[in-house]
């Protein structure tokens, strides 16, 4: 993906590709508890931007987002 358009001569940079896996499970507990458990961004791939000059390949920029994990219990009060 083009990420930044440069003027005159200077080459344009892009987004290099990477992989990525989030996972969500739900699990009810009983008739009204639910627990929820979510992963995102588990592979924490490297984001790297790059531009070619004069055939040579060159790191614009690189970092790392993390990885994020959260937990969730929900309680419905909702008569059945």
């Amino acid at each position: 993906k083009l990420v930044l358009i440069t003027p005159g001569g200077t080459p344009d940079v892009y987004d290099q590709p990477r992989g990525a896996l989030d996972l969500s499970v739900t699990k009810t507990l009983g008739d009204r508890f639910t627990l929820k458990v979510q992963g995102r961004n588990l592979l924490d791939p490297e984001y790297r931007q790059s531009y070619v000059f004069k055939g040579e390949e060159y790191t614009f920029q690189s970092f790392t987002m993390g990885r994020t994990v959260s937990f969730g219990l929900s309680y419905n009060f909702a008569e059945e």
